[in-house]
């Protein structure tokens, strides 16, 4: 495989496989491997089936705690024995729920943000309507804001009136709508009120810097296939020296009753070869100059981008803060000739003609009264 030599755009499509019929403005759902990790994916695939047995009883534990390592490093933990593998961050933020949904008194309040991402919201409702272990709270984050500072000032305000609140989930940028949260002084604040945090950083890893220690939540997880390079599947909870006690996977398998992180290692039979290759991606991130030089490049292209379109459509941005606009990720309006009945359907419609008529895959989502993408 080539070096990339610090080159983007059209000088490193070749380390993608991605289709040069279609032009892609929807990275974050799926992300896109490269070319050098997909192939050592396949390669431990093929070790896998050569001997099964080797595979899932002796080769593969190895092999995924040099990725936890690998993670330790990406997010600053101070170990990587309180890094585990989950499939996504769902997975991760579900697991962290439940066990703490179990350690706190029935009925305690559980607050996310009018932001929140939907499968989360849903997990939310479960464990609140369906499984009994908190009391849903919602606190307003709807744009604008004269600063980050604000964001934390509704945190605190909220807080001080709702003293039943016990957990609180944190996106550190939110989807759909593209901010970027300060999370580590919204944990100071929840830690203030004696709130504990599960941060649900989704798209963080690869797009903005992490430091696990600094930010002191006492969970966090992220997704690796979306802007670190890494197969689907693979994402990353960390847990807080004090929380290894407290928190359990989501499925009881072989390894339960072995603590944290082993009780994470086996999930039944699943195909865990995500995760034994984000070295390999973490190889290729450093070979564009890290979140520096991914920066560099990417940064300026999507502000002309937006801007460009936002122009173009007669549509404004959300206003944020620069502090707030993530690196990678805008959101744009439908202009209003296109809103239609402003309903899902309808924006799903709108998708599917950027698909197969003009080749471009863009999602398509509804953020208050608006349709966006």
């Amino acid at each position: 495989m080539a070096e990339t030599g610090g080159l983007f755009g059209a000088e490193i499509s070749k380390e993608f496989q991605l289709s040069k019929e279609l032009v892609h403005l929807n990275h974050g759902s799926f992300g896109s491997v490269p070319r050098s990790v997909y192939e050592a994916r396949l390669e431990r695939m093929r070790e896998l089936e050569i001997c099964p047995d080797d595979w899932f009883r002796y080769n593969f534990v190895p092999l995924v705690k040099k990725g936890s390592e690998t993670v330790s490093k990406l997010i600053g933990s101070s170990s990587s024995e309180n890094v585990v593998f989950v499939e996504n961050a769902t997975g991760g933020v579900t697991a962290a729920l439940r066990s703490l949904g179990l350690k706190m008194q029935p009925k305690a309040g559980l607050l996310v943000t009018g932001l929140s991402y939907e499968a989360i919201r849903h997990t939310a409702h479960k464990v609140c309507e369906i499984e009994g272990h908190f009391v849903l709270h919602t606190i307003n984050l709807d744009p604008p804001y004269k600063d980050k500072f604000e964001v934390v000032q509704r945190y605190r305000d909220y807080l001080s009136s709702h003293s039943d609140v016990h957990v609180a989930i944190v996106d550190h940028i939110t989807s759909p709508s593209t901010l970027l949260l300060p999370v580590k002084e919204i944990v100071s604040v929840c830690h203030e009120f004696g709130v504990a945090v599960i941060i649900d950083g989704a798209h963080a890893p690869g797009q903005v810097e992490i430091n696990v220690e600094d930010i002191n939540a006492e969970f966090y997880t992220g997704n690796l296939h979306k802007w670190f390079f890494c197969p689907r599947g693979c994402a990353f909870l960390h847990v807080r020296s004090d929380q290894k006690d407290t928190i359990r996977p989501v499925i009881a398998s072989s390894f339960y009753h072995k603590g944290f992180p082993e009780e994470f290692l086996t999930q039944g039979t699943r195909d865990n070869t995500p995760f034994t290759v984000v070295p390999q991606a973490m190889s290729f991130y450093e070979r564009l100059g890290g979140i520096a030089g991914i920066h560099a490049y990417c940064v300026p292209l999507l502000k002309w981008a937006a801007d460009m379109m936002s122009e173009r459509l007669g549509e404004p941005l959300i206003a944020a803060p620069s502090d707030m606009v993530p690196p990678y990720m805008r959101v744009v309006r439908f202009p209003e000739i296109l809103q239609g009945d402003r309903t899902k359907a309808h924006g799903i419609k709108a998708q599917t003609i950027l698909r197969y008529q003009y080749n471009i895959t863009a999602v398509q989502l509804k953020l208050g009264w608006k349709l966006i993408f």
